[in-house]
């Protein structure tokens, strides 16, 4: 079973994740801060950002770099199609 500690449950505004056990949230004690908090982190936070868009931004900068990473290269404009393999 799942638990959350009171700690920081009772202290944030939590409003998005990323899917990935990360979760975004407004802390009482930080004013004008975004704070993302892991499942696994006991009571522990990231300053992640100043707004909503920008801790978004940051976390689409990194999903965007890994596409990239695994992207298959694209031929270039009328280059012969690769048949070789």
């Amino acid at each position: 079973m799942a638990w959350f500690p009171r700690a920081i449950t009772s202290t944030c505004l939590f409003f998005g994740d990323n899917a990935c056990r990360q979760l975004w949230a407004f802390k009482r004690d930080m004013p004008g801060r975004v704070i993302q908090w892991n499942l696994s982190w006991p009571d522990e936070v990231q300053d992640v950002g100043d707004s909503p868009l920008a801790a978004w931004a940051a976390e689409k900068r990194i999903y965007d770099e890994l596409e990239a990473e695994n992207a298959e290269p694209q031929a270039e404009p009328g280059a012969a199609p690769d048949t070789a393999g």
